[in-house]
């Protein structure tokens, strides 16, 4: 038969004194606990179901065990230990507790395949974007520069589409610099370690979804399917993909948590704000404003791991998403957020 020290919730009474007390010390009943006693410098005296004066004898049923525990005065015998001392711990417990502890790390990995998944896709979908917009400007002969209307009203689609999707995925992401910029502004779930996990599996999403494209898009709309190039120096290109990964960061932030509440009119400003620095890049960069989707580019040209692919696609973004969220903590303060557990 099982101790019910050791299989149900118990209650104690802590009075921690020093060691020099004239009271004899003894070692508590418990093997675990005082063992976890021990390796903090205390000893303990244990009564089994004391009769205490002046309580009520359905309470005093309540306490089955009381220790008295004599302990060096420099001994670390922090809160956490005093509460759980006092709580009282089961194996049942101690076994959540252990679980609790890896749920985060498969949060992460549960992330990171999501961030695969939701990035191949993204991919494949924004590379369809100049082919499509081709394909309606023509149909209904729209001519410019009515056809950015036609590529907003895609965007905005595309991203509507995409946070549904995210959020299925339970906060998926296909952009590195929408997790650096969060992060540096003390908002979201990532980590430094989680963003080290998220980043190589949104690489590979976005390295699936360009070979995707490659493999099966029609043959007459391939040429259009180059991805972000470098059209100018590197210290210009670098200097155009950090700015305008900045500026489109910090209207997201602006228009999410000082914009209109209204989720559509956040999603129209954020698309329009997206094809300005588009329009704006278009002759210097592409521009990319997503690490993970020029990589993919680059990996089938073989370019993936060249100093341009790092110097102008990589560090400039992630560089300008963080300071964007600098910025705007310091002078906007964003909301605090209450963050869920990955």
């Amino acid at each position: 038969m099982s101790s019910p020290f050791e299989k149900r919730r118990w209650s104690v009474r802590l009075v921690v004194i020093n060691f020099s007390s004239k009271l004899n010390p003894g070692i508590l009943g418990s093997e675990n606990v005082g063992g976890e006693f021990w390796r903090r410098g205390c000893l303990g005296i244990l009564w089994e179901n004391p009769r205490l004066p002046g309580v009520h004898p359905q309470k005093a049923g309540l306490i089955e065990r009381i220790a008295i525990l004599f302990c060096l005065s420099d001994s670390p015998l922090d809160s956490d230990v005093a509460r759980t001392i006092e709580e009282g711990t089961t194996e049942e417990e101690e076994e959540e507790e252990e679980e609790e502890e890896t749920r985060p790390k498969m949060g992460v990995v549960k992330l990171a395949i999501g961030d695969v998944v939701i990035t191949f896709l993204w991919v494949i979908v924004a590379a369809s974007l100049a082919p499509l917009g081709t394909i309606i400007t023509s149909y209904f002969q729209v001519q410019p520069p009515h056809d950015l209307l036609v590529m907003t009203a895609l965007i905005f689609l595309l991203v509507v589409v995409f946070n549904v999707v995210g959020e299925l995925l339970g906060g998926a992401s296909f952009n590195p610099t929408a997790n650096a910029s969060f992060y540096a502004a003390g908002l979201g779930n990532d980590s430094l370690f989680s963003m080290a996990i998220r980043f190589p599996a949104q690489a590979i999403g976005a390295v699936g979804g360009v070979l995707a494209m490659a493999e099966y898009a029609p043959a007459k709309y391939k040429h259009m399917l180059a991805g972000p190039a470098v059209q100018v120096d590197l210290q210009t290109a670098a200097i155009a993909e950090g700015v305008l990964t900045f500026v489109i960061s910090l209207a997201v932030f602006f228009i999410i948590f000082k914009g209109p509440k209204s989720s559509f009119l956040q999603t129209l400003l954020i698309s329009m704000a997206t094809v300005g620095v588009i329009v704006a890049g278009s002759s210097y960069t592409g521009p990319s404003l997503n690490p993970v989707n020029a990589y993919g580019w680059a990996y089938i040209r073989k370019k993936h791991n060249t100093w341009e692919q790092f110097y102008v696609y990589w560090l400039p973004p992630l560089v300008g998403s963080t300071l964007a969220a600098w910025v705007f903590r310091l002078f906007f303060s964003p909301p605090a957020q209450k963050v869920k557990t990955a």
